[in-house]
């Protein structure tokens, strides 16, 4: 029997493995995640439901989610990718100057960053006199 090193493990044991709860070392248990295991599997689109059905359940005990999952979820030897934010590098800088230009705070300005064009940026930092090299480096 292969021992549980990271919590990702547990994700194999659920999906295809599948072995008795009582066969893991307490150490092993220290290792499981209910955040992380709930996340990954959520990442699979056909577990979406079960994911949410046993979220739901609020169960406390690490053996007793296992075994749920276990008894619930289909073996399936498929690899899914564990889905992350996409890190978006931030431009302090430009996010200082529109957001003056709005009169909104920082935060909101990064959040409304996206529904800006390039072209609409370009207009507002001509208007403060930015010259096409300098607009070009704030505005990548």
């Amino acid at each position: 029997m292969a021992n549980v090193t990271k919590p990702f493990d547990f994700i194999k044991e659920i999906t295809s493995t599948k072995r008795p709860a009582n066969q893991f070392s307490e150490a092993e248990w220290g290792l499981f995640q209910p955040f992380i295991i709930h996340r990954f599997l959520s990442s699979n689109p056909n577990l979406l439901e079960i994911v949410n059905y046993v979220q739901g359940l609020n169960i406390q005990d690490k053996k007793q989610l296992y075994t749920i999952y276990c008894q619930f979820i289909p073996v399936d030897k498929k690899y899914y990718p564990y889905l992350k934010k996409n890190a978006v590098k931030e431009n302090n800088e430009l996010i200082d100057i529109l957001k003056g230009y709005f009169e909104i705070s920082y935060n909101e300005m990064k959040d409304a960053m996206p529904l800006l064009s390039k072209d609409v940026i370009e207009n507002i930092l001509e208007q403060y006199g930015y010259d096409k090299k300098e607009i070009k480096k704030l505005n990548k």
